[in-house]
């Protein structure tokens, strides 16, 4: 008993050396990002022999994905790397669905090599210690490769934890054709959506352009990114969070305005409901990320050449752009082969054989970190659904548009707990409220685990 608390203990102790050494480094980061200067020490080069046979066998490596066209992309890397070979895993995307069968694997000493993580959660599995340290890996060359952005969100501590694969960055789907019907211009700030939303409702008060906004924490997260808002920072050896800055509490009363006035339709965010709102012609915009874009395909075939994308909205009217969604690769600390895994995770992401393989059946379309991969990635979306449009420059444009931002290493507390909260939006409840119990959850969490925080 006496050594299980000893034990305890110690790992206390490490994760607290361990985000106060990020928070101590995260604020000369952040400048630096702002900047547009580079951040961290300057990788040396990667060491990783020239091959992994072992005895005359590759080795092996396990890999577990819920991204699309994950087979296609390991069946084509074990045909044309004899010294690797990969095992691939599905699991199921979400918090509680494959985060929770990856937290208990390594709890269990039985996680894969190689994974793929949203940004937001990257910082819970480094703060958790279970991923290993691929900064010698991401060499300078290989850094020129990527959006800088996505490296940003890749590097905590002055240390990479990720190969970026995707930025799931923010844009407008419209019905072009029921936006002509109607007389509505496509907007260019949130000024200007409004002014289409009333001028909507005028016309038929039965049809919305968007569904409701605001029910849940994601959403809020990549509109507030959009605006400015700053959720984590650093101050010395402290965390500093303000989940509802005034940026975000802009975003909010902005969409609280328009639940109370009715120009949203009442119906909750990704549901089915939605999609048959959407289907009939009575919701008429999409706030969602690059990654919709071959979703509609298939799940609104018949509204082919009736939709188009969008930059989305801004306050001032100059690109900009929060994400939902995107991911990068991780690797294990405990793998059986880092260099073996850094060799897959960088292949995934910068050769254009691995990612014609992953999109080449249609059913993604991801906008990539690598921008030499989009122009492959582009080749596979049916660009005559949206009337022949190029929706990757539309992508391009957002990604660049990016502005920086820190996840902090509870956002699975501060989204369970915003969600819950959030629920009631629709209902009558207040989205500042929720983004305040999104608060409440993660100093609560940080300060569970021995991390000094400050709060806005």
């Amino acid at each position: 008993m006496s050594n299980q608390r000893i034990g305890s203990r110690a790992r206390r102790s490490r994760l607290r050396s361990w985000l106060a050494a990020i928070a101590a480094t995260s604020a000369a980061l952040l400048l630096a990002a702002c900047s547009g200067s580079g951040a961290g020490p300057t990788p040396v080069a990667s060491t990783a022999p020239s091959s992994f046979l072992v005895h005359g066998k590759p080795t092996e490596l396990s890999y577990w994905s819920f991204t699309t066209g994950s087979q296609q992309a390991i069946d084509e890397f074990n045909k044309t790397h004899k010294d690797i070979h990969v095992t691939f895993t599905e699991i199921p995307a979400g918090t509680n669905g494959g985060y929770t069968k990856l937290f208990n694997a390594f709890k269990a000493g039985s996680g894969p090599d190689v994974f793929n993580v949203e940004y937001p959660f990257l910082p819970d599995f480094v703060s958790q210690g279970d991923l290993a340290d691929l900064t010698r890996y991401v060499t300078p060359s290989l850094k020129k490769k990527f959006l800088p952005q996505s490296l940003e969100l890749t590097t905590l501590g002055g240390h990479t934890y990720g190969i970026p694969y995707d930025l799931g960055v923010q844009v407008l789907f419209y019905r072009a054709d029921l936006f002509d019907k109607y007389g509505l211009t496509v907007p260019k700030t949130w000024a200007e959506y409004k002014a289409d939303a009333q001028k909507l409702k005028a016309a038929d008060p039965s049809v919305f352009l968007s569904p409701l906004v605001g029910d849940d924490g994601v959403t809020m997260a990549a509109l507030s990114w959009q605006a400015g808002a700053h959720w984590f920072s650093t101050k010395g050896d402290s965390w500093h969070v303000n989940i509802p800055d005034a940026p975000t509490k802009k975003v909010a009363g902005f969409w609280q305005g328009m639940i109370d006035d009715g120009l949203v339709s009442p119906t909750p965010n990704n549901t089915q409901a939605v999609n048959a709102a959407i289907a009939s012609g009575n919701i008429i915009t999409q706030i969602s990320a690059s990654w919709n874009a071959a979703h509609m395909l298939a799940n609104f075939p018949s509204q082919a050449g009736q939709w188009k994308i969008a930059p989305l909205p801004s306050w001032n009217g100059s690109p900009a752009s929060g994400m939902n969604g995107g991911s990068a690769w991780a690797i294990s600390k405990s793998s059986k082969s880092v260099a073996a895994s850094a060799v897959l995770a960088t292949w995934m992401s910068t050769n254009a054989d691995g990612v014609r393989a992953r999109v080449s059946s249609g059913q993604s379309s991801p906008y990539l970190s690598v921008g030499a991969m989009n122009a492959i990635a582009s080749q596979y979306v049916k660009t005559d659904y949206y009337s022949g449009q190029d929706i990757y420059k539309v992508f391009d444009a957002q990604g660049h548009g990016l502005k920086p931002w820190t996840w902090g290493p509870t956002m699975t507390d501060a989204f369970n707990a915003m969600n819950d909260a959030l629920g009631d939006v629709g209902k009558g409840g207040s989205i500042v409220k929720g983004l305040e119990a999104g608060q409440k959850a993660t100093v609560d969490a940080l300060r569970s685990r021995g991390v000094k925080v400050t709060q806005g």
